[in-house]
Protein backbone atom coordinates (compact mmCIF):
# COMPACT_ATOMS: atom_id res chain seq x y z
CA UNK A 1 0.00 0.00 0.00
CA UNK A 2 1.40 3.71 -0.93
CA UNK A 3 1.10 6.77 -2.81
CA UNK A 4 0.02 4.75 -6.39
CA UNK A 5 -3.16 3.39 -4.68
CA UNK A 6 -3.80 7.34 -3.41
CA UNK A 7 -3.35 8.68 -6.77
CA UNK A 8 -5.49 5.88 -8.10
CA UNK A 9 -8.20 6.50 -5.58
CA UNK A 10 -8.08 10.45 -6.42
CA UNK A 11 -8.20 9.58 -10.15
CA UNK A 12 -11.43 7.65 -10.04
CA UNK A 13 -13.32 9.78 -7.74
CA UNK A 14 -12.60 12.43 -10.05
CA UNK A 15 -13.57 10.44 -13.16
CA UNK A 16 -15.74 7.49 -11.97
CA UNK A 17 -15.15 4.62 -14.10
CA UNK A 18 -16.39 0.71 -14.05
CA UNK A 19 -14.90 -0.77 -10.89
CA UNK A 20 -15.25 -4.30 -8.72
CA UNK A 21 -16.95 -3.36 -5.62
CA UNK A 22 -14.16 -5.04 -3.49
CA UNK A 23 -11.57 -2.52 -4.92
CA UNK A 24 -14.31 0.24 -4.31
CA UNK A 25 -14.62 -0.81 -0.32
CA UNK A 26 -10.34 -1.38 -0.08
CA UNK A 27 -10.05 2.32 -1.26
CA UNK A 28 -12.70 3.75 1.21
CA UNK A 29 -10.61 3.97 4.23
CA UNK A 30 -11.63 7.11 6.12
CA UNK A 31 -15.09 6.19 7.14
CA UNK A 32 -15.91 2.64 6.57
CA UNK A 33 -17.95 1.26 4.41
CA UNK A 34 -20.93 3.13 2.95
CA UNK A 35 -19.09 6.20 2.54
CA UNK A 36 -18.07 8.16 -0.64
CA UNK A 37 -14.43 7.57 -1.92
CA UNK A 38 -12.70 11.00 -2.17
CA UNK A 39 -9.57 12.68 -1.62
CA UNK A 40 -9.54 12.24 2.01
CA UNK A 41 -9.07 8.77 1.24
CA UNK A 42 -6.08 9.08 -1.15
CA UNK A 43 -4.93 11.33 1.62
CA UNK A 44 -5.17 8.80 4.25
CA UNK A 45 -3.53 6.19 2.04
CA UNK A 46 -0.54 8.39 1.99
CA UNK A 47 -0.14 9.09 5.51
CA UNK A 48 -0.83 5.08 5.86
CA UNK A 49 1.96 4.97 3.56
CA UNK A 50 4.04 7.43 4.87
CA UNK A 51 3.28 8.16 8.81
CA UNK A 52 1.93 4.64 9.34
CA UNK A 53 -1.61 6.20 10.39
CA UNK A 54 -4.54 3.64 10.73
CA UNK A 55 -7.47 3.66 8.64
CA UNK A 56 -11.27 3.45 9.75
CA UNK A 57 -12.51 0.01 8.55
CA UNK A 58 -11.04 -3.41 9.39
CA UNK A 59 -8.14 -4.48 7.04
CA UNK A 60 -9.52 -6.84 4.83
CA UNK A 61 -13.04 -6.18 2.42
CA UNK A 62 -14.49 -9.23 0.64
CA UNK A 63 -17.50 -9.06 -2.04
CA UNK A 64 -18.76 -11.36 -4.23
CA UNK A 65 -17.51 -11.81 -7.80
CA UNK A 66 -17.87 -10.39 -10.40
CA UNK A 67 -19.29 -7.37 -8.90
CA UNK A 68 -18.82 -3.78 -10.85
CA UNK A 69 -20.14 -0.49 -10.71
CA UNK A 70 -18.80 3.08 -11.04
CA UNK A 71 -21.53 4.58 -8.63
CA UNK A 72 -19.84 6.41 -5.47
CA UNK A 73 -20.73 4.36 -3.52
CA UNK A 74 -22.49 1.30 -5.28
CA UNK A 75 -25.24 0.41 -4.16
CA UNK A 76 -25.29 -3.49 -4.85
CA UNK A 77 -25.18 -5.66 -1.73
CA UNK A 78 -22.93 -8.37 -0.93
CA UNK A 79 -25.34 -11.41 -0.39
CA UNK A 80 -26.73 -14.54 -2.28
CA UNK A 81 -29.59 -16.97 -1.73
CA UNK A 82 -29.77 -20.67 -1.12
CA UNK A 83 -32.17 -22.69 -1.57
CA UNK A 84 -32.80 -26.55 -2.30
CA UNK A 85 -29.44 -26.83 -4.38
CA UNK A 86 -25.44 -26.62 -3.61
CA UNK A 87 -24.88 -23.14 -4.93
CA UNK A 88 -21.02 -21.65 -5.09
CA UNK A 89 -20.01 -18.46 -5.30
CA UNK A 90 -16.23 -16.88 -5.36
CA UNK A 91 -14.92 -14.27 -3.39
CA UNK A 92 -13.06 -11.41 -3.74
CA UNK A 93 -10.54 -10.60 -0.96
CA UNK A 94 -8.38 -7.20 -1.01
CA UNK A 95 -6.52 -5.70 1.75
CA UNK A 96 -8.08 -2.34 2.63
CA UNK A 97 -5.83 0.80 0.81
CA UNK A 98 -4.53 -1.55 -1.77
CA UNK A 99 -6.98 -0.02 -4.36
CA UNK A 100 -4.26 -0.87 -7.05
CA UNK A 101 -4.39 -4.55 -6.00
CA UNK A 102 -0.59 -4.41 -6.14
CA UNK A 103 0.03 -6.31 -2.31
CA UNK A 104 1.28 -9.65 -3.25
CA UNK A 105 -0.05 -12.75 -1.81
CA UNK A 106 2.81 -14.81 0.15
CA UNK A 107 4.78 -16.77 -2.30
CA UNK A 108 3.62 -14.56 -5.78
CA UNK A 109 6.31 -11.97 -5.67
CA UNK A 110 9.90 -12.22 -3.44
CA UNK A 111 10.08 -9.60 -1.14
CA UNK A 112 12.67 -7.18 -1.46
CA UNK A 113 12.39 -7.33 -5.26
CA UNK A 114 12.00 -3.76 -6.12
CA UNK A 115 13.27 -2.92 -9.27
CA UNK A 116 14.66 0.56 -9.21
CA UNK A 117 18.11 1.78 -8.34
CA UNK A 118 19.66 4.85 -6.86
CA UNK A 119 22.61 5.72 -8.11
CA UNK A 120 25.43 7.81 -7.46
CA UNK A 121 26.69 10.84 -9.98
CA UNK A 122 29.46 12.69 -7.88
CA UNK A 123 29.92 14.21 -4.39
CA UNK A 124 29.10 17.91 -2.82
CA UNK A 125 31.54 19.25 -0.35
CA UNK A 126 30.12 20.75 2.99
CA UNK A 127 30.70 20.97 6.37
CA UNK A 128 29.48 20.04 9.91
CA UNK A 129 26.10 21.84 11.07
CA UNK A 130 25.72 23.76 7.76
CA UNK A 131 22.41 22.70 5.30
CA UNK A 132 22.62 21.99 1.95
CA UNK A 133 20.25 20.48 -1.06
CA UNK A 134 20.69 16.91 -1.90
CA UNK A 135 19.05 16.30 -5.53
CA UNK A 136 17.42 13.12 -6.67
CA UNK A 137 17.73 13.02 -10.46
CA UNK A 138 15.70 11.09 -13.00
CA UNK A 139 18.22 8.98 -15.28
CA UNK A 140 16.08 8.33 -18.37
CA UNK A 141 12.96 10.62 -19.58
CA UNK A 142 9.16 10.14 -18.02
CA UNK A 143 6.18 11.14 -17.04
CA UNK A 144 5.44 10.87 -13.18
CA UNK A 145 2.20 11.27 -11.51
CA UNK A 146 3.00 8.77 -8.63
CA UNK A 147 6.30 7.99 -6.19
CA UNK A 148 6.92 6.05 -3.02
CA UNK A 149 10.43 5.82 -1.95
CA UNK A 150 11.58 4.46 1.49
CA UNK A 151 15.36 5.93 1.80
CA UNK A 152 18.03 5.15 4.46
CA UNK A 153 19.50 7.78 5.53
CA UNK A 154 22.43 8.23 8.35
CA UNK A 155 20.53 10.38 11.09
CA UNK A 156 23.77 10.34 13.50
CA UNK A 157 25.48 12.68 10.62
CA UNK A 158 21.97 14.67 8.66
CA UNK A 159 18.77 15.53 8.91
CA UNK A 160 16.02 16.31 6.58
CA UNK A 161 14.35 19.45 6.93
CA UNK A 162 12.36 19.22 3.95
CA UNK A 163 11.58 17.49 0.81
CA UNK A 164 9.98 19.09 -2.64
CA UNK A 165 9.27 18.20 -6.12
CA UNK A 166 9.92 19.74 -9.27
CA UNK A 167 9.39 20.56 -12.12
CA UNK A 168 11.73 21.67 -15.18
CA UNK A 169 14.41 21.74 -12.28
CA UNK A 170 12.29 23.97 -9.93
CA UNK A 171 10.34 23.58 -7.33
CA UNK A 172 6.96 23.04 -7.66
CA UNK A 173 4.05 22.36 -5.48
CA UNK A 174 1.76 20.37 -7.48
CA UNK A 175 -0.18 17.71 -6.20
CA UNK A 176 0.18 15.81 -2.31
CA UNK A 177 3.66 15.48 -0.86
CA UNK A 178 3.75 13.95 2.50
CA UNK A 179 7.55 12.86 3.70
CA UNK A 180 8.72 11.21 7.28
CA UNK A 181 12.05 10.40 9.16
CA UNK A 182 11.75 7.40 11.49
CA UNK A 183 14.97 7.15 12.78
CA UNK A 184 17.52 5.91 9.71
CA UNK A 185 14.41 6.13 7.41
CA UNK A 186 13.10 8.14 4.82
CA UNK A 187 9.42 7.79 3.46
CA UNK A 188 8.73 9.99 0.80
CA UNK A 189 5.07 10.13 -0.78
CA UNK A 190 3.45 12.15 -3.71
CA UNK A 191 0.95 11.98 -6.29
CA UNK A 192 -0.79 14.39 -8.26
CA UNK A 193 -3.84 14.28 -11.08
CA UNK A 194 -1.76 16.27 -13.37
CA UNK A 195 1.87 14.30 -14.16
CA UNK A 196 4.44 16.15 -14.26
CA UNK A 197 7.20 15.58 -17.43
CA UNK A 198 11.00 14.98 -16.46
CA UNK A 199 13.86 14.70 -18.94
CA UNK A 200 16.69 12.63 -18.75
CA UNK A 201 18.95 14.38 -15.96
CA UNK A 202 16.42 16.26 -14.66
CA UNK A 203 15.82 16.81 -11.08
CA UNK A 204 12.89 14.79 -9.09
CA UNK A 205 13.53 15.71 -5.73
CA UNK A 206 14.99 18.35 -3.26
CA UNK A 207 15.97 17.05 0.10
CA UNK A 208 16.56 19.76 2.28
CA UNK A 209 18.99 18.90 4.50
CA UNK A 210 21.09 19.86 7.35
CA UNK A 211 24.39 18.10 8.42
CA UNK A 212 24.88 17.13 12.26
CA UNK A 213 27.50 18.40 14.09
CA UNK A 214 28.80 14.61 14.18
CA UNK A 215 29.90 15.17 10.68
CA UNK A 216 33.80 15.52 10.07
CA UNK A 217 36.90 14.82 8.38
CA UNK A 218 36.53 11.55 6.47
CA UNK A 219 33.21 11.01 6.90
CA UNK A 220 30.42 10.06 3.97
CA UNK A 221 27.23 10.72 3.94
CA UNK A 222 24.96 7.95 1.22
CA UNK A 223 21.61 8.04 1.30
CA UNK A 224 19.86 4.30 -0.29
CA UNK A 225 16.97 2.36 -1.45
CA UNK A 226 15.52 0.56 1.63
CA UNK A 227 15.12 -2.83 -0.28
CA UNK A 228 11.35 -3.22 -0.18
CA UNK A 229 8.75 -3.60 -3.12
CA UNK A 230 6.92 -0.08 -2.17
CA UNK A 231 9.58 1.87 -3.91
CA UNK A 232 7.65 2.66 -6.82
CA UNK A 233 6.92 5.27 -9.30
CA UNK A 234 4.11 5.80 -11.62
CA UNK A 235 3.04 7.42 -15.22
CA UNK A 236 -0.07 9.34 -16.15
CA UNK A 237 -1.98 6.51 -15.84
CA UNK A 238 -0.55 5.17 -12.87
CA UNK A 239 0.96 2.39 -14.05
CA UNK A 240 4.24 1.41 -12.70
CA UNK A 241 7.09 2.29 -14.10
CA UNK A 242 9.65 -0.59 -14.54
CA UNK A 243 13.56 -0.51 -14.01
CA UNK A 244 13.57 3.59 -12.80
CA UNK A 245 17.03 4.26 -11.92
CA UNK A 246 17.47 7.36 -10.10
CA UNK A 247 21.02 9.19 -9.16
CA UNK A 248 22.11 11.39 -6.78
CA UNK A 249 25.45 12.56 -4.87
CA UNK A 250 27.16 11.45 -1.85
CA UNK A 251 28.12 14.27 0.60
CA UNK A 252 31.54 14.48 2.18
CA UNK A 253 33.35 16.63 4.54
CA UNK A 254 35.42 19.25 3.61
CA UNK A 255 38.29 20.15 5.63
CA UNK A 256 39.53 23.27 3.76
CA UNK A 257 36.58 24.22 1.54
CA UNK A 258 37.67 26.47 -1.08
CA UNK A 259 38.80 29.81 -0.56
CA UNK A 260 36.51 32.64 -1.97
CA UNK A 261 39.46 33.64 -4.57
CA UNK A 262 39.51 30.42 -5.98
CA UNK A 263 36.36 30.80 -6.92
CA UNK A 264 35.96 33.71 -8.00
CA UNK A 265 38.75 32.89 -10.19
CA UNK A 266 37.82 29.60 -11.38
CA UNK A 267 33.76 30.43 -12.39
CA UNK A 268 33.63 31.20 -15.58
CA UNK A 269 30.21 32.19 -17.89
CA UNK A 270 30.25 32.26 -21.74
CA UNK A 271 27.78 31.48 -24.38
CA UNK A 272 28.04 30.78 -28.31
CA UNK A 273 26.72 31.71 -30.92
CA UNK A 274 26.59 35.07 -29.86
CA UNK A 275 24.47 37.02 -31.56
CA UNK A 276 22.13 34.26 -32.37
CA UNK A 277 18.89 33.87 -34.27
CA UNK A 278 16.98 30.04 -32.69
CA UNK A 279 19.47 29.30 -29.53
CA UNK A 280 22.80 29.80 -28.20
CA UNK A 281 24.44 27.39 -25.67
CA UNK A 282 25.38 29.13 -22.18
CA UNK A 283 28.70 26.73 -20.84
CA UNK A 284 30.11 27.90 -17.60
CA UNK A 285 32.49 26.04 -15.02
CA UNK A 286 32.54 25.97 -11.72
CA UNK A 287 35.40 25.40 -9.36
CA UNK A 288 33.86 23.11 -6.44
CA UNK A 289 30.39 22.00 -5.94
CA UNK A 290 27.60 24.40 -4.54
CA UNK A 291 24.38 26.22 -4.67
CA UNK A 292 23.92 27.19 -8.65
CA UNK A 293 21.41 29.96 -9.88
CA UNK A 294 21.79 30.46 -13.82
CA UNK A 295 18.94 33.41 -15.13
CA UNK A 296 18.54 35.40 -17.38
CA UNK A 297 16.97 38.56 -17.62
CA UNK A 298 15.37 41.26 -20.36
CA UNK A 299 16.90 44.57 -20.92
CA UNK A 300 13.90 45.91 -18.22
CA UNK A 301 15.39 43.62 -15.69
CA UNK A 302 12.47 41.56 -15.75
CA UNK A 303 13.31 37.37 -15.11
CA UNK A 304 12.59 36.00 -18.24
CA UNK A 305 13.99 31.79 -17.30
CA UNK A 306 15.64 30.31 -14.68
CA UNK A 307 17.83 27.71 -16.66
CA UNK A 308 19.33 26.62 -13.55
CA UNK A 309 18.36 26.11 -9.56
CA UNK A 310 20.06 23.27 -7.64
CA UNK A 311 23.39 21.44 -6.19
CA UNK A 312 26.15 20.72 -8.58
CA UNK A 313 29.62 19.12 -8.33
CA UNK A 314 32.28 21.01 -9.51
CA UNK A 315 32.79 20.87 -13.10
CA UNK A 316 31.78 22.04 -16.69
CA UNK A 317 28.04 22.87 -17.95
CA UNK A 318 26.31 23.35 -21.15
CA UNK A 319 22.64 24.73 -21.30
CA UNK A 320 20.41 25.42 -24.45
CA UNK A 321 18.77 28.21 -23.75
CA UNK A 322 15.63 29.20 -27.38
CA UNK A 323 14.94 32.58 -28.60
CA UNK A 324 12.23 31.67 -29.83
CA UNK A 325 10.10 32.41 -26.44
CA UNK A 326 11.88 35.90 -26.48
CA UNK A 327 11.62 38.52 -28.33
CA UNK A 328 14.71 39.65 -30.54
CA UNK A 329 16.58 42.49 -28.28
CA UNK A 330 19.53 42.30 -25.57
CA UNK A 331 19.37 39.75 -22.30
CA UNK A 332 21.61 39.87 -19.48
CA UNK A 333 22.57 35.95 -18.21
CA UNK A 334 23.45 35.83 -14.50
CA UNK A 335 25.19 32.90 -12.75
CA UNK A 336 25.40 32.65 -9.38
CA UNK A 337 27.43 30.35 -7.46
CA UNK A 338 27.36 29.66 -3.40
CA UNK A 339 30.14 27.07 -2.16
CA UNK A 340 31.45 26.96 1.33
CA UNK A 341 30.27 29.87 2.68
CA UNK A 342 31.86 32.43 -0.55
CA UNK A 343 29.17 33.56 -3.13
CA UNK A 344 30.26 34.97 -6.46
CA UNK A 345 28.47 35.76 -9.32
CA UNK A 346 29.13 36.54 -13.06
CA UNK A 347 26.72 38.16 -16.23
CA UNK A 348 27.21 38.06 -19.32
CA UNK A 349 25.04 40.17 -22.32
CA UNK A 350 23.96 38.12 -25.35
CA UNK A 351 21.84 38.95 -28.13
CA UNK A 352 18.92 37.59 -30.17
CA UNK A 353 18.53 38.52 -33.85
CA UNK A 354 15.20 39.98 -35.09
CA UNK A 355 14.21 37.20 -38.30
Amino acid sequence: INSLDAGQVNLWWTSPSNIEHVRWNAGDVAFGSGSSINATDAGRIQGYFVYGTAFDRSAWTFWKQPDVSSLNPPTSTNDFTVSGADVSQDFYGLCSGDFNASNPSPGSKSSFASDMELTYEGSIMTNASTEFELPIRVTASMQVAALSLILDIPSNLMTVEDVVICKNNVEWNAGLLDFNVDGDELRIGWNALEALDFLEGNILLKLKCRTTKNFGSGDVIEIGLVPSDLNEMADGQFEVIDNVVLSTYTVEYSVTGIGELELLQGTTLESYPNPFNDFTFINYTIPAGGEVKLEVYNMFGALVKVLVDEIQPMGEYSVKFHALENNAGVYTVNIRVRSDGHVVSRTIKIVINSN
